[in-house]
């Protein structure tokens, strides 16, 4: 046989083959679908074999349905100042410890008895709304002995008080002779007396 003729023959075989084998099933179902609702029932959408669908296929999705982007409502916190005058002084948070410091400061004529300040104005004055705290820093020119060292330095002023002890044993003193003051002509007060009378009388 000629050869040419062999090739056809050949390539008629395979064609028949070809033909003869089943299609697959990406072949068969060449058709690509559009994101649907979930909600939606399965014979609400009809598509014919070989057809592209479009969005005019799809029905309406109703008005209740339809997601309506949230719009984000950004409220900016104001915060209260003292004004441009004041370069804009933030009020300051009352915490307890501040308030004990600032009713200590306020008192203060009570801590050292050779000390004197002037008396306020306004001896029922409320707290200043804006005011802010700070700490005196000690200047070069100051010897080592006027300085504070780290361990007494405290965080607060009750802190540094109460490690003192000088200033412990007067504020001792101070409320025994407050006590004592209160409780003359009562028992309690003859008791005492009577016992300094007899232990100065056991001194000489």
């Amino acid at each position: 046989m000629d050869l040419d003729a062999l090739l056809q023959q050949a390539t008629a075989n395979l064609e028949a083959k070809a033909a003869q084998r089943p299609k697959k099933e990406a072949d068969i179902l060449d058709v690509k679908f559009l994101k649907l609702d979930p909600h939606l029932a399965a014979d609400a959408l009809t598509v014919q074999p070989n057809a592209k669908p479009t969005d005019a296929d799809l029905p309406a999705i109703p008005a209740e349905r339809k997601l309506v982007p949230k719009q984000e409502t950004r409220v900016e916190a104001t915060i209260e100042t003292a004004g441009d005058k004041w370069f804009n002084l933030p009020a300051t948070e009352i915490t307890p410890e501040l308030q004990r410091d600032l009713f200590l400061i306020k008192n203060r004529h009570v801590l050292d008895p050779k000390r004197h300040y002037k008396k306020d104005a306004k001896a029922n004055a409320a707290l200043p709304k804006f005011f802010q705290v700070g700490r005196i820093v000690e200047g070069k020119h100051e010897f080592y002995s006027s300085r504070l060292t780290r361990k007494e330095r405290k965080n607060t002023l009750i802190e540094e008080l109460l490690a003192d002890t000088e200033r412990r044993t007067y504020f001792k003193n101070q409320a025994k002779s407050i006590v004592m003051n209160k409780a003359k002509g009562t028992k309690q007060w003859y008791k005492l007396k009577k016992m300094q009378k007899k232990k100065g009388a056991g001194a000489w």
